[in-house]
């Protein structure tokens, strides 16, 4: 296989792409090379090009860096992009864009990279900086979400595979005006991994912010080890997203919220362990923030959902449930989370928005700490049939810390929490719910070793401690073995325990619950 050479002092006329005698364009490159396989070498210098790139099947392109850069001064019009790389019919593509700097020329130029139909594509060690509309659009074969409410959902005809996206940088390369992108704009991926990239947007006017992934049929992917910042925006999603399946998010630094609309373990002809794993993140902003942060948003209709082991600082609405009319919620397991200085006047966690007709259906929210100043606890709409809520810590609600604001509700259980420092430590009930138990709740003071700097540790004193309910799970917050004694404690922490041998994390679902 050969690799090709473009420098800045080349010539496309005389050059015939060797490393004496270079081309000047990567368009000349592009057009030239177009056995798979061959590689294009993109010395340092900056690059100009004013023509789209077609790059063939098989052929990638290499760079020495940050220093060899890629602009224009003419590719302006929305989804015009600098290199195309595009098949008719889904192709195997077995190529990379790596180590090069694309620079929009301070948001006049249109996106960088249009992927569409190849598999087996890899963007990596690359710098995107200052698009006007997004970095990269990337996207498979068909596919429709309709229109809210999105009933008539036809998948994709097929999907990517073999797509990642890894160490990138990028920087102010979405836009929100009329409806908002992504940055890194994704359709229609099985198993698309996307990790250890620095992707922030917050320097544009108010609202103009676009989302820094935006992300549409995906199922069976990993997103991990990411820094993503978005700022300067009305509702601070990081991430939006339409139908996962077999979604895992996990260890990303995300200032932002993700929201997601639709997830399940099943549909496509596929089944996985779970429709989202959320787990291990840190969300929302470092401090208090005039901004309405969210720290995760459900849009529609989810089942079979883990949200475990994340720290949510900071946010206006801490998790957020937002079915519409007719939708059902299932199966959904919040553990060993830490939501931490809600913001005053919000909510920490919000299920349904007023009054509606959309069903909840075994909810577990175990072990988790509700800490800071929220308006609201838990202000919950809908049909709730099926709420398990135990081992929590809630604190510090400026009204009631749980209300069930409707008159539908089944088989209720709230045991085995400390429930302490909030303005009303009652739940409050429209109507009184079928089947409710309230049992073996303490409100006492649960003796952090230090709430005011994040420390949830217990003191050896905290009434948490063996106070739990065993609900099945075996780790806590940061993988030591539960319980350490006969009884869980209360909380994310496991007082005296140890660290549980190896990562395994195990997923059961049973009836009555996800444990």
């Amino acid at each position: 296989m050969a690799t090709y050479y473009i420098d800045p002092s080349g010539n496309d006329t005389t050059g015939n792409g060797s490393i004496g005698t270079p081309w000047k364009t990567l368009y000349k490159a592009c057009s030239s090379v177009t056995t798979s396989g061959n590689t294009i070498h993109v010395n340092a210098g900056t690059y100009t090009e004013n023509t789209t790139c077609q790059l063939s099947l098989g052929v990638s392109i290499e760079g020495a860096g940050d220093t060899s850069i890629i602009t224009s001064s003419s590719l302006t019009s929305e989804w015009t992009p600098i290199i195309n790389i595009q098949s008719s019919s889904q192709s195997n593509g077995n190529q990379s864009i790596s180590y090069l700097k694309f620079d929009g020329a301070s948001e006049t130029i249109a996106q960088a990279l249009w992927i569409e139909k190849r598999n087996n594509v890899k963007i990596h060690h690359c710098t995107f900086i200052n698009f006007k509309y997004l970095a990269c659009y990337w996207i498979c074969d068909g596919g429709d979400i309709g229109a809210d409410p999105y009933s008539s959902i036809t998948y994709p005809t097929n999907f990517c595979t073999g797509s990642e996206i890894y160490n990138n940088t990028v920087t102010n390369c979405s836009a929100f005006d009329d409806f908002g992108r992504g940055a890194f704009t994704l359709f229609g991926h099985d198993g698309i991994k996307i990790y250890n990239n620095t992707i922030t947007q917050s320097s544009r006017s108010a609202n103009a912010n676009g989302y820094c992934l935006k992300m549409v049929f995906i199922r069976g992917g990993e997103i991990y080890n990411n820094d993503i910042t978005l700022a300067n925006f009305t509702w601070c999603f990081a991430f939006e997203c339409f139908v996962f399946e077999g979604v895992n998010i996990h260890d990303n630094d995300i200032i932002g919220g993700i929201d997601v609309n639709i997830s399940r373990k099943t549909s496509s002809g596929k089944t996985y362990d779970y429709g989202m794993w959320i787990h291990n993140n840190n969300l929302g902003p470092t401090s208090a923030s005039s901004e309405e942060y969210y720290g995760i948003l459900l849009e529609f209709y989810h089942s079979d959902v883990i949200v475990e082991k994340n720290i949510i600082n900071n946010c206006f609405y801490g998790f957020s449930f937002v079915p519409r009319t007719n939708n059902v919620v299932s199966n959904i397991r919040l553990s060993y989370n830490i939501f931490k200085n809600m913001a005053s006047g919000g909510y920490t966690l919000q299920g349904g928005m007023g009054s509606t007709t959309n069903t909840y259906s075994n909810i577990e929210m175990y072990n988790n700490i509700f800490h800071g100043s929220s308006m609201w606890g838990m202000s919950l709409f809908g049909t709730w049939n099926g709420l398990y809520f135990r081992n929590n810590v809630f604190m510090g609600t400026s009204y009631e810390w749980f209300e069930l604001r409707e008159t539908q509700s089944n088989n209720i259980n709230i045991t085995n929490n400390i429930i302490f420092d909030n303005s009303d430590n009652t739940p409050y009930f429209a109507v009184t719910p079928t089947n409710y138990t309230n049992a073996n709740n303490i409100n006492q003071n649960p003796l952090f070793t230090n709430a005011s700097t994040g420390d949830f540790t217990l003191q050896s004193g905290s009434p948490a401690r063996d106070a739990g309910y065993n609900v099945g799970l075996t780790t806590d917050i940061i993988n030591y073995v539960v319980p350490y004694n006969t009884t869980p404690d209360i909380g994310v922490y496991e007082y005296g325990s140890y660290a549980a041998s190896g990562n395994t994390y195990y997923v059961i679902f049973k009836v009555g619950g996800i444990v």
